[in-house]
C-alpha cells in the first residue's frame, strides 16, 4: 500500500480477472502494451461496477498516480506518469486536474469508436506469438486458482492460432498442463517457475 505512518484506508477486493482482451478490443489504440491493458481494464471493470451499483463505495475511487501505480505492482510514480501520459496522448484516458494531484478517467465510449473504426481500415499490426504467450501467462497469472482450462483462454485470436499459441508456451516450458490426456475434460493449464520469471521480466 505504500504507507509511510499512520493511516486508515477501507480495501475492497473485486473478485475474478481483468478481461484484458475486451480492454484491447474496446481501445485498439492501447496496442499490446501489457502494463496499459491493465490500467484500461481495471478502469473498465471499476465503470462496470459502480453502474451496477451507483451507491457503491467504488464510486469514490479515482485513478491518480498512486492507484495506477499499484495496478501495475510498482512503487516508482515516474514510470506509471509515462504510462499515463502516453493513454492520454492515445485519446484513452482524460487527465483531470484537482487540488492536491490530478486523475484520470476513461475517455467516453463515443470516442473509442472513431478510433476502433480508423484502425479498421487499415491493417493493423498483428502480435507476435511473444506477445500473445506473454497476454497468455497473464490470464493464468490473474486466473482466480492460477489455473485456466483450454476454453478460459482469451487471446482474440482464433483457436488454431490460440493451439499454436499454447503449444509454444508449452514448448519453451512456461506453461504445464495438470494432465497429458488431450481429451480430458478436467484438464487444466498452470505456470511454471520459468513462466512466472517470464512475467517479471515483462513487467
Amino acid at each position: 500500500m505504500f504507507l509511510t505512518g499512520p493511516a486508515s484506508f477501507t480495501a475492497v477486493c473485486v473478485r475474478g480477472r481483468l478481461d484484458i482482451t475486451a480492454a484491447a478490443v474496446t481501445w485498439p489504440a492501447v496496442g499490446d502494451d501489457m502494463n496499459k491493458l491493465r490500467l484500461v481494464a481495471t478502469m473498465i471493470r471499476l465503470k462496470a461496477l459502480t453502474d451496477a451499483d451507483p451507491n457503491s463505495i467504488l464510486g469514490d475511487v479515482r485513478l491518480d498516480d498512486v492507484l495506477a501505480a499499484r495496478i501495475l505492482g510498482t512503487s516508482v510514480l515516474s514510470h506509471v506518469a509515462v504510462v499515463l501520459n502516453q493513454l492520454r496522448t492515445a485519446g484513452v484516458l482524460v487527465e483531470i486536474p484537482g487540488f492536491e494531484r490530478s486523475h484520470w478517467e476513461l475517455a467516453s465510449a463515443a470516442q473509442a469508436v472513431p478510433q476502433a473504426q480508423s484502425d479498421a481500415g487499415s491493417k493493423r499490426k498483428r502480435r507476435t506469438q511473444a506477445e500473445s504467450i506473454t497476454m497468455l501467462l497473464e490470464q493464468l497469472d490473474h486466473a482466480p486458482d492460477k489455473t485456466l482450462a483450454r476454453s478460459g483462454f482469451e487471446l482474440g485470436i482464433g483457436q488454431t492460432a490460440t493451439s499454436k499459441v499454447i503449444r509454444g508456451a508449452t514448448e519453451q516450458g512456461l506453461i504445464e498442463t495438470s494432465s497429458n490426456d488431450a481429451h480430458d475434460p478436467r484438464r487444466k493449464y498452470f505456470l511454471t517457475d520459468n513462466g512466472r520469471r517470464r512475467l517479471t521480466r515483462t513487467r
